[in-house]
């Protein structure tokens, strides 16, 4: 179990002990030294969980009653094998009836009272998800080969090469058509200024363009989900809504300093993609590429989420607090 309240104290040691270090005027070095100290912080205060993929999830109606009915049963499995007469098999199919009856029951029990909480507001998809535990479902699937024009993907790295060029192809200029890159080219050469920023000191100067808040951070970090997995960083949400008050006003600094100058660290440029797989297709295709978070960096979706409470403000003419 995480201990916050030693994360927090090792996040101010941190702070205070390399306060002149933390900020920097070079955006990686200044995203680095945050995402390092959050990460040494979590190090020392929460404690790594063993990840086995093996490992299979209790069915969501188990109980005590289905655990002693299994331990019941398998204790006079046992028995029977080490001694084989007839009144120890009659013993073990007695608690093998008992026991998958005792699971039945469980099941339909769990099941009713579940289906007694649904009403018209309840989403089809945790329904489905319910009924997928229910069955011992445990999505561990691997991914089945990948076919890209004659060649057949087997070995995990050549299927994320066919995913990465399927992905790239879809993007790619090459999909338009002779006419229309040709109106493109001859439009970008012709009306080159209309892609510069010819904007004057009144327009940067406007309330989209200003600052952002502190309570707009914290606007944007409360939003964000705890039970989403962490990226290529290691941090999760939660690492961030518990960062002490003057931490967060180090993570507003950096956030403030990328959107004056547009320029975003690198990890934050990174994403997971998760190849959607198309029922009506078959494994010829690569699916639907689908971005499972705005970058991996845990900095990246609070940044994203701040930009949105910071325009959703000023748009609609509310009132601005710090």
């Amino acid at each position: 179990k995480a201990i916050w309240e030693l994360y927090r104290k090792t996040i101010a040691e941190c702070m205070y002990s390399n306060k002149d270090n933390l900020a920097s005027n070079d955006i990686e070095m200044y995203n680095k030294n945050i995402t390092d100290a959050i990460i040494k912080a979590a190090t020392i205060s929460i404690p790594i969980m063993s990840q086995n993929s093996n490992r299979l999830k209790k069915l969501p109606f188990w109980n005590e009653n289905c655990s002693q009915a299994i331990k019941d049963r398998n204790k006079a499995r046992n028995k029977l094998n080490r001694h084989k007469t007839t009144e120890n098999a009659i013993e073990y199919k007695k608690h093998k009836a008992k026991a998958q009856f005792t699971l039945k029951f469980e099941s339909r029990k769990y099941w009713v009272t579940y289906c007694n909480t649904l009403n018209k507001n309840s989403k089809l998809g945790s329904l489905w998800k319910m009924t997928k535990k229910m069955n011992g479902a445990t999505g561990n699937s691997s991914i089945p080969a990948l076919k890209d024009k004659h060649f057949t993907a087997t070995t995990n790295k050549e299927k994320a090469n066919v995913l990465a060029n399927a992905f790239s192809d879809v993007s790619s200029s090459k999909n338009y058509s002779a006419a229309f890159q040709q109106h493109k080219d001859n439009y970008e050469i012709n009306n080159a200024n209309n892609f510069k920023d010819d904007s004057g000191d009144s327009e940067r100067s406007n309330n989209l363009n200003i600052c952002f808040s502190v309570s707009e951070l914290n606007s944007a970090i409360k939003s964000c989900r705890n039970d989403t997995s962490a990226g290529s960083d290691n941090i999760k949400y939660e690492f961030i809504k518990q960062l002490p008050d003057n931490y967060k006003l180090e993570l507003l600094q950096l956030y403030n300093m990328i959107y004056k100058t547009g320029k975003l660290p690198i990890s934050w440029k990174h994403a997971i993609v998760l190849p959607l797989h198309k029922a009506e297709k078959d494994n010829s295709t690569v699916g639907r590429p689908v971005s499972a978070r705005l970058g991996e960096s845990a900095g990246g979706p609070p940044f994203a989420d701040t930009v949105r409470h910071h325009n959703g403000r000023h748009t609609k003419g509310h009132s601005r607090t710090v």
